[in-house]
């Protein structure tokens, strides 16, 4: 095969691999938006119905936003090491990385419970947990 045509694969193989990456941060942003809509939702159902343990409900899919969003960033991050492996081999001229291989089950990044207390996911999943006992404790209160 011809140095040229390799070079191409090679590019290819990486915008494969953005387009991956773009998709995985695309899927944590809507998931962020789907928490934020179903908690407020499930708030609001909870006031309308005068029914306050509709409330204690609200705490499972936040945790499983949470959880599901570390897992989108691992998986993002895990594409974004290989796209360096592939970079390197372009910019070597190695073959290290077959071409067009997206495996990335070798790839070693932080697991989903260290990345749920990263500073890039805890705090908009902390807020709603802390609007969502602000809410409970109002309305035991009240």
């Amino acid at each position: 095969m011809n140095e040229s045509k390799i070079n191409s694969e090679k590019k290819e193989h990486l915008v494969m691999i953005e387009a991956i990456i773009t998709r995985m941060a695309n899927n944590s942003f809507q998931l962020k938006n789907w928490a934020i809509s179903l908690i407020s939702a499930i708030l609001i159902f909870a006031d309308y119905k005068k029914e306050f343990c509709f409330i204690w409900i609200a705490f499972l899919p936040v945790i499983v936003f949470w959880a599901l969003d570390a897992f989108y960033l691992q998986l993002e991050r895990k594409y974004r090491e290989l796209y360096k492996l592939i970079q390197q081999d372009y910019i070597n001229n190695t073959n290290k990385v077959p071409l067009f291989d997206m495996n990335t089950k070798d790839i070693n990044v932080a697991c989903v419970t260290r990345i749920m207390i990263s500073k890039s996911v805890w705090p908009i999943y902390v807020t709603i947990l802390g609007a969502t006992i602000v809410v409970l404790l109002i309305n035991c209160l009240n």
